[in-house]
């Protein structure tokens, strides 16, 4: 097994503006807010970074499968959409992610009976 190790580091500006930092292993850092009036186009939230999660593994899922059973991908792109909203407890979550991966093979192509992608994967919070 491996370990991922992730820096938050949270602060309340002069101007009231809250931010945090992310920072990965190798010294990227990703400046991140919740509050919407914060929220620039440079600056990740933590809903964005979660799609993106689950995204990610999928198509890293989804690529090892393609490798093991000798399908090599040409290109894969997935457009996610995470949906906020009330979960069974009431409280505000993720309540669910749809994945809208696009993938184009090698030769020789896939059918779509070959493969099985299921996109509409519900999170429960």
């Amino acid at each position: 097994m491996s370990e991922h190790h992730v820096t938050v580091s949270w602060r309340k500006g002069d101007d009231n503006h809250e931010t945090y930092t992310v920072g990965f292993e190798g010294g990227t850092e990703i400046i991140a807010s919740s509050n919407p009036r914060d929220q620039h186009d440079d600056y990740l939230d933590p809903e964005q970074a979660y799609v993106a999660s689950l995204s990610s593994c999928h198509m890293l899922s989804f690529l090892a499968i393609c490798a093991k059973k000798g399908h090599t991908v040409k290109t894969y792109e997935d457009h996610a959409v995470g949906f906020l909203g009330q979960n069974e407890e009431g409280r505000i979550a993720v309540t669910h992610v749809i994945l809208n991966p696009k993938v184009n093979f090698h030769n020789p192509p896939l059918d779509r009976e070959q493969i099985e992608i299921r996109t509409d994967h519900t999170v429960k919070a």
